[in-house]
């Protein structure tokens, strides 16, 4: 559970500076207020949420409680992931074969293994970008 619970925290850290990266840029009709974080540990989505969880997490340094604060701040909202729709499994952990290659599908991520001809790489760029300003 801590080894979760420091990555949440971490993750929660990166979250924050992107979420007020792009709050900083006032690109018109972009406001992000909560960012979802998805947690698949069970124990470290009860400490993300209860203070009083405390018996068990005592040796747990405080810098890493940043994400209970934001939590109560309202700013990160924690949410249950099955550990089958975790996406960051992919990069992270062995995965049986047919459940990586879904995870990857989810993801959009091609093995760039082959050669490509110039108008579907241009294609794919296109489909990025439309995906990524599509609100």
């Amino acid at each position: 559970m801590d080894a979760e619970y420091v990555a949440c925290a971490e993750a929660a850290k990166e979250a924050m500076w992107i979420r007020n990266f792009i709050n900083d840029l006032r690109i018109p009709g972009v406001q992000i207020d909560t960012v979802p974080l998805y947690i698949d540990n069970n124990s470290a989505l009860k400490l993300t949420r209860n203070p009083e969880f405390h018996s068990r997490s005592k040796h747990i340094y405080v810098k890493h409680h940043f994400v209970r604060e934001k939590v109560e701040e309202g700013l990160i909202d924690t949410q249950r992931v099955n550990t089958k729709d975790n996406l960051a499994d992919v990069f992270t952990k062995a995965l049986p074969r047919s459940t990586h290659e879904d995870l990857v599908e989810r993801l959009n991520l091609h093995s760039g293994g082959g050669i490509e001809s110039e108008s579907s790489l241009e294609e794919r760029k296109e489909n990025a970008r439309s995906n990524f300003w599509d609100p």
